[in-house]
């Protein structure tokens, strides 16, 4: 179960999906990866004592918010030590799985997506960085003098840089990695696995075309959200009949002008990312 919730982060019910992109976060960050772990499992213990829908566990699909706190805990909180920072991500996996149930219940005719992730995940950041000291705000996808403009990028920095959009979803700058999760994506659907790098890769664009940083698009700041979107719109909307290629491309435009416009209000406004909001 906590195998696939890692798989439910990108819609993929298959445990195998979640081994490779476990893989791919223990290559990146082992500390990443154990925290994503835990609260996945938090996650899934939660909703299965509170007698959550049995299917819906064994799905998945009360983990997978759960390991992306693990994920933005591991990032953005700066744990020193893993015995806190592993009890944290515990508690918020747990009240993620609390949320994903309450939103059900509101989100009766759209799926939820990630919105348990980022209510959590947010909240938890809000309330560090308000009893901590002020620091400088997180990096977002929007960079108001960029030192090298993305259209300067190299043709390998380009390719590099969609899958670092893959790698992004789970809060990890890392190539390699994200060819592992693309490869877990890909053993549920190979289509699927397409729609994601071509999103990631449009997302891209889209920063390059918006003169955004260089280091920003190369890190997947600009590829994540479009590589859900458009992840998404292959699962979901295909099978109701629009052109899949001009609907994920429009999709992963879209997600990128909303991260944008998101992350720069959160980020002036309470100095935390925007997470998969822009999705």
């Amino acid at each position: 179960q906590a195998l696939r919730g890692l798989g439910q982060v990108v819609f993929c019910n298959s445990p195998a999906s979640g081994v490779l992109i476990g893989a791919g976060l223990l290559w990146a960050d082992p500390c990443l990866a154990a925290l994503a772990a835990t609260g996945c499992v938090s996650a899934t213990a939660a909703a299965r004592v509170a007698g959550f829908d049995t299917g819906a566990v064994s799905a998945g699909l009360f983990g997978y918010n759960g390991a992306l706190v693990g994920c933005a805990f591991a990032v953005f909180l700066g744990f020193e030590y893993m015995e806190p920072a592993m009890a944290a991500t515990a508690a918020g996996g747990a009240a993620s799985a609390l949320v994903t149930l309450r939103l059900g219940k509101v989100l009766t005719a759209v799926p939820q997506w990630t919105l348990a992730f980022n209510a959590t995940a947010i909240s938890a950041l809000l309330w560090a960085r308000r009893s901590s000291a002020p620091s400088a705000a997180p990096a977002t996808a929007e960079s108001a003098a960029p030192a090298r403009g993305a259209a300067e990028m190299s043709l390998g920095e380009r390719c590099s840089s969609s899958l670092t959009g893959v790698s992004q979803i789970f809060v990890v700058n890392d190539a390699i990695s994200g060819a592992l999760m693309l490869a877990g994506i890909a053993a549920y659907s190979a289509g699927a696995a397409a729609a994601t790098l071509l999103g990631s890769a449009v997302g891209a664009g889209a920063g390059a075309a918006w003169g955004a940083d260089a280091e920003d698009v190369k890190a997947g700041l600009w590829g994540f959200n479009p590589a859900l979107t458009s992840l998404a719109v292959s699962i979901f909307f295909v099978p109701l009949g629009f052109s899949p290629f001009v609907l994920a491309c429009g999709g992963a435009v879209a997600s990128a002008a909303a991260t944008v416009v998101i992350s720069g209000a959160l980020r002036e406004a309470l100095e935390v990312p925007s997470c998969t909001l822009p999705f």
